[in-house]
């Protein structure tokens, strides 16, 4: 995505958000969600009209869209992918659908709250893949022969599952241990 179509593209999420921010606060709604997506979008765009590519931006947290829409957070060298809800259901909330190849910029209480609910899911997956590893261990004390490798196979595959989840939980712990404490940080300064 070239520089122009990305600035067009933030500019059109900016008059979108605003409008909802505005609706928002006329149903009296609560507009922290799309203030703080707003307040995102405008950060990008003033990163991107100064010469900062998101991607490049050092201690910034970027939300990247991937071609397949899932997204994931960086911070220097830290991406991990983020699952759950809430990011996509603010980001919905300020009547925006984030494209593929996008970057946004994002303030550190949002990466935050997505770290933490990715965290969450992550907790959920390690908990199942453990009572999966205690069906096939259950399985291989009872199994022989063409069983016994299945199980063995399905053991290996669930040690690679095992690892990946482990190394994705590293990853959020690194971007989340970052967002508390830009936030101290922020927060240091402000006081």
């Amino acid at each position: 995505m070239d520089l122009e179509t990305r600035v067009e593209l933030i500019l059109r999420q900016i008059d979108e958000a605003q409008a909802q921010l505005l609706a928002q606060g006329q149903r009296c709604e609560s507009t922290w969600g799309t203030a703080a997506i707003l307040r995102s979008l405008r950060l990008s765009l003033r990163a991107l009209t100064s010469g900062v590519d998101p991607d490049e931006a050092p201690a910034s947290f970027v939300l990247l869209v991937a071609k397949n829409g899932q997204a994931y957070l960086r911070r220097d060298t830290h991406m991990a992918p983020l699952t759950g809800t809430s990011l996509s259901g603010l980001l919905a909330r300020a009547g925006l659908t984030l494209v593929a190849g996008q970057e946004l910029m994002i303030e550190p209480g949002l990466a935050r709250r997505a770290i933490e609910e990715s965290l969450g899911a992550i907790a959920a997956e390690s908990r199942s893949l453990e009572r999966r590893r205690v069906e096939i261990r259950a399985a291989l004390r009872e199994s022989t022969g063409t069983k016994r490798s299945e199980q063995l196979l399905a053991m290996e595959w669930l040690f690679g599952q095992e690892t990946e989840v482990r190394n994705r939980r590293v990853e959020l712990a690194e971007l989340y241990d970052a967002a508390r404490n830009s936030r101290a940080v922020r927060q240091r300064y402000i006081a």
